[in-house]
């Protein structure tokens, strides 16, 4: 099967020249296949954030190698790497980051209007992942009429519009309630089901990354330990999840 990223010998250092650089990432190895939904966990300072924003193509890694979608990323051109962050992946933030004077519809269009699309083509694809996320009801509202997991999903519908070949999720429950939590990681689990779209979700939440199908786990800049839930229902998965992230507080 494809690999939607693959990550050879990853570093990041902040501060390389001055007298206390700090080496975020060290050497990180991993792959996603497309289609895979996997979480990334692990403690404060273990290098999550890091990873992300390397892969999501928002920092530059001081070595290794990073190839998202095929594409070796650090190496395109800079309005080529823009072309193609805006047209191969989709981003769901822990705070939304909806634009309040836009509307539902108009924020959910947004990625497709910036690469000037037709209307007729933006209106089918808005209200096809409308009608995905149940916020058909809502697109003529404005976010400050939304609960905290309507908007939430507005932010996944606005990831999904373009069709993009991967998802990244920042902490994407981190500001739900348990039961919009809940439903938010039941539509992500239906889009990557579904759409076939690659997720790769960074969460602090074990029962969040119960949803995915595979868990890497670092520590101080490595991953030091990886588990896939295969055969095991939900509820078990996620007490190895506990059981394992027990082992970071020992």
């Amino acid at each position: 099967m494809t690999n939607v990223i693959e990550v050879k010998d990853l570093h990041q250092v902040y501060g390389a020249n001055t007298d206390k650089p700090y080496e975020a990432l060290k050497g990180i190895d991993f792959t996603v296949q497309a289609g895979e939904f996997v979480a990334i966990m692990g403690p404060s300072g273990s290098g999550k954030s890091s990873l992300l924003n390397v892969l999501a193509t928002l920092n530059a890694p001081t070595s290794g190698t990073v190839k998202v979608a095929g594409q070796d990323i650090w190496h395109l051109s800079a309005d080529a790497l823009a072309k193609f962050r805006g047209e191969t992946l989709g981003f769901i933030f822990q705070e939304y980051n909806l634009i309040e004077s836009l509307s539902v519809q108009e924020n959910i269009a947004l990625p497709l209007n910036l690469q000037e699309v037709k209307a007729d083509k933006v209106q089918q694809a808005v209200q096809a992942v409308a009608k995905m996320l149940d916020l058909t009801d809502q697109l003529t509202k404005s976010p400050n009429e939304l609960s905290g997991g309507q908007k939430q999903r507005v932010a996944a519908a606005r990831a999904l519009v373009h069709t993009p070949e991967l998802i990244f999720g920042d902490e994407p429950t981190g500001a739900l309630d348990s039961q919009n939590a809940r439903e938010m990681m039941a539509y992500l689990t239906k889009i990557n089901a579904e759409q076939a779209i690659s997720i790769l979700m960074v969460t602090h939440d074990a029962f969040s990354a119960s949803f995915a199908q595979r868990i890497h786990f670092l520590a101080d800049g490595q991953i030091v330990q990886t588990i896939e839930r295969g055969e095991q229902s939900r509820e078990e998965y996620y007490r190895q999840i506990l059981a394992v992230l027990g082992n970071f507080n020992e």
